[in-house]
This record gives C-alpha cells, sequence and structure tokens, in this order.
C-alpha cells in the first residue's frame, strides 16, 4: 500500500496532515493549553487531538476552524509550509 502524493511537490497526504498537526500542536503549547483542556474547549476528545497532532487523523476544515478560533490564530496558519 503507496501513499498518495502530489507528483509535482511529492508531499504524502500523511506528511500534509502531520504538517497540520504539528501547528495545532505548537499553538497549543504557545497558549499554554493542555490536550485535555482543548479538548473541553472544543468538544473533541483527548485521543482525537493526540491523533491530529501526529498527524494520524485527517482533520475537517469544520474542524480546524474551531480549532483556530479557540486557539486564536489565523485558520490559514494551519496550511503554511
Amino acid at each position: 500500500m503507496s501513499l498518495i502524493t502530489t507528483s509535482e511537490e511529492g508531499i504524502s497526504l500523511h506528511n500534509f496532515y502531520r504538517n497540520i498537526g504539528e501547528k495545532i500542536h505548537k499553538a497549543r503549547i504557545s497558549k499554554k493549553i493542555t490536550i485535555d483542556g482543548l479538548s473541553m474547549l472544543s468538544g473533541l476528545s483527548s485521543k482525537t487531538i493526540e491523533k491530529y497532532e501526529r498527524g494520524d487523523n485527517k482533520v475537517s476544515f469544520e474542524v480546524l476552524i474551531k480549532l483556530a478560533a479557540i486557539l486564536n490564530v489565523p485558520f490559514e496558519e494551519f496550511f503554511k509550509v
């Protein structure tokens, strides 16, 4: 089984979601919010947030919008390389 990659950039979908997860993690840490705290604020389970931060789960736009608002970061920040 292989990951789908874009032919021009060679970026796997897993790496794409891992990059988003790293941004979520950094924003959460910079705001001094624990995973449990973000869980309570967002209504997502702690396990789900952990999986988002590792890039193991795909994050929907709706969830990213919610997390951006909670973490007080621009939505676009999650997509910067």
